[in-house]
């Protein structure tokens, strides 16, 4: 995504507030560095003088827009991995709460964190991808009909944990396709990692990663269902695991050919709590006004993820499609579409699930509604 930039107005007032007056040593380089548009060196330079002295309102949100930009620099380079992203993202929720009530601040604040959130996070792991590795004998494991949670001394949050998984999964089933034809088997194997340094060790994947899938088929058949999750994560229940859930769920509704990227990515996100989804919707008139979202004939023939720095406008868009196309004949429906566009091709799915003569036709259709509803959440 392009650097979020804050509005040139509020930049040179910014500018020429700092730079009236006569400062206190301790506040002179970081005011100077910023007037410069060194926002790594003045973020640090602000930082040091607040132990100093009393930082003015300007001074605060010359900082907390400092945090703001050096973050979204972090996010934009193509090889942030998952740690850089989540320390990006904590140091811009840090800085958005130095200044609530700058509205400009948190408009860019909240594009960044759409971006750090999406590396951040794990993603389904690809067929033929590198195993995790197994999970020690001396862990302990609690069984339900579809699933074995193996887990470190937290029997209480385990118990937790495997009661959500089986309750999501038949919510997940029965949501996109009908019951669920019974228990699975092999059953899905849960390992919560009490830390972020055991996830990352066992697992291979960045320490900051929430968790991850993997499937394994052979034949069209499920041969390994693993879900890695982090005990530390607060959206463990909510966010992370129906999420990577409904990615096991797929394995099975989609056993030969899985779903578009765009489709299989904005149904993982749909499973996941109102406020996850809202950060994507907010997001959206931004990436529309900035030029940053595919465009449907593009986005429903992609095969693969986007380079990092269109990633933003690829996720806030598959959500978005996605959540407007089960809003319009609900989400069997939608399946079906799938279904149909590896038979027939998209176009042709489109006129036959949602009467749409074209990509172009569903966009047009599809941006009004979802505009007028990012307007509507807009802070």
């Amino acid at each position: 995504m392009p650097r979020p930039l804050l509005p040139l107005a509020i930049l040179l007032f910014l500018s020429t507030t700092l730079l009236a007056g006569d400062p206190p040593d301790s506040l002179r380089d970081a005011r100077e560095l910023f007037s410069r548009g060194k926002y790594a060196e003045a973020a640090a330079k602000f930082a040091a003088a607040k132990g100093q002295a009393s930082l003015s309102p300007d001074e605060v949100a010359a900082w907390a827009y400092c945090r703001v930009r050096v973050a979204a620099d972090i996010v934009n380079k193509p090889t942030c991995d998952a740690a850089s992203a989540a320390a990006a993202e904590k140091d811009v929720t840090e800085a958005l709460q130095l200044a609530p009530t700058n509205q400009e601040l948190r408009k860019v604040g909240q594009a960044v964190l759409v971006v750090a959130r999406a590396k951040a996070s794990g993603r389904r792991e690809p067929a033929g991808g590198t195993a995790p590795a197994a999970v020690p004998a001396d862990w302990e494991a609690i069984e339900t009909p579809s699933f074995k949670v193996r887990f470190k001394a937290n029997r209480e949050l385990a118990e937790k944990v495997g009661q959500a998984a089986e309750a999501k999964r038949k919510q997940t089933f029965e949501r996109w396709s009908g019951p669920p034809g019974g228990p699975w088997g092999p059953k899905c194997e849960v390992v919560i990692h009490p830390s972020a340094e055991c996830y990352a060790t066992m697992t291979g994947k960045p320490a900051a990663g929430t968790g991850h899938a993997t499937v394994r088929l052979a034949e069209g058949k499920v041969t390994q269902r693993r879900i890695d999750l982090r005990a530390d994560d607060d959206g463990l229940t909510a966010d992370a695991l129906p999420r990577e859930l409904t990615h096991v769920v797929l394995a099975d509704l989609f056993p030969f050919t899985p779903p578009p990227k765009w489709a299989e990515e904005g149904m993982a996100l749909l499973a996941t709590s109102p406020e996850e989804i809202g950060r994507y919707t907010r997001t959206l008139a931004r990436c529309a006004r900035g030029g940053e979202l595919y465009t449907l004939a593009v986005l429903l023939e992609m095969k693969d993820f986007p380079p990092a720095e269109k990633i933003t406008g690829f996720y806030c868009g598959s959500v978005s499609l996605a959540g407007y196309l089960v809003k319009l004949k609900g989400e069997k429906q939608f399946t079906l579409f799938l279904r149909d566009c590896q038979r027939y091709g998209a176009t042709q799915a489109l006129k036959r699930q949602y009467d749409f003569e074209s990509p172009k036709a569903l966009q047009d259709a599809w941006l009004r509604a979802a505009l007028e509803v990012a307007r509507g959440q807009a802070p």
